[in-house]
C-alpha cells in the first residue's frame, strides 16, 4: 500500500506552484465600483413603481424608474440613477444632498385640512366602500394635517432643527 504522506505531497506541490504563479502575476485592475445594486421600492409615500428600465449595454447611462401617485394617477415621477463616479463634482454633491436632506425634511400642516371629508358612493358594495375609505384616509394622512401645532407635536421638534412657520390666508387656497 502506498504511503499516504507521499500522496499528500503530490497534491500540495501543484497547489503551491499555482499560488506562487498567482502571487507573481500582475493583478488585474479593479473597477472603482464593481457592482451597483439599485434597490427601488415597489411602493413608497403613496407612489407605486410602474416600470424600471436598464440596458446592460449602456450601463453608464444608469437605470430609470417610473413612479405614479396612487391617489392622483396623473402625477408621475421619473427617477434616474447614474454612476456617481462619472458625475461632475457639483452633480455628485447635489445627489448627496438629495439623498440626505429630502428624507430628513418634514412638512406639517395645521388648519382646515384636518377636517377631512370622506366621500363614499352609496351604491358601492361594502368591500368597495371599505377600500375607498381606506384609500381616502391614507391620502389625508399623507397630507400631514392637524387641528393645531400642539396636536402636530411641533414643540417636540425644536432641538437641532429650524422650524419655519409659513402662514397662509384663506384666499391663498381658493384654487385648490
Amino acid at each position: 500500500m502506498p504511503d499516504p504522506r507521499k500522496r499528500l505531497v503530490f497534491v500540495l506541490l501543484p497547489l503551491a506552484a499555482v499560488a506562487t504563479a498567482a502571487a507573481e502575476a500582475p493583478a488585474a485592475p479593479q473597477a472603482y465600483v464593481d457592482t451597483r445594486y439599485v434597490v427601488a421600492p415597489h411602493a413608497a409615500g403613496g407612489f407605486t413603481l410602474e416600470r424600471s428600465s436598464y440596458d446592460p449595454d449602456k450601463r453608464l447611462a444608469g437605470a430609470s424608474f417610473l413612479y405614479r401617485l396612487k391617489e392622483q394617477p396623473d402625477v408621475v415621477v421619473n427617477v434616474y440613477v447614474y454612476a456617481a463616479g462619472r458625475m461632475a463634482p457639483d452633480d455628485a454633491l447635489a445627489g448627496r444632498a438629495a439623498r440626505a436632506l429630502v428624507p430628513a425634511m418634514q412638512v406639517v400642516n395645521v388648519g382646515g385640512c384636518a377636517n377631512a371629508t370622506i366621500n363614499l358612493d352609496v351604491n358601492a358594495t361594502p368591500a368597495q366602500s371599505a377600500a375607498e375609505l381606506s384609500r381616502q384616509v391614507m391620502a389625508h394622512k399623507g397630507y400631514s394635517c392637524h387641528l393645531s401645532a400642539d396636536a402636530a407635536g411641533i414643540a417636540e421638534h425644536t432641538v437641532g432643527v429650524d422650524v419655519i412657520p409659513i402662514h397662509y390666508q384663506a384666499p391663498d387656497w381658493t384654487s385648490q
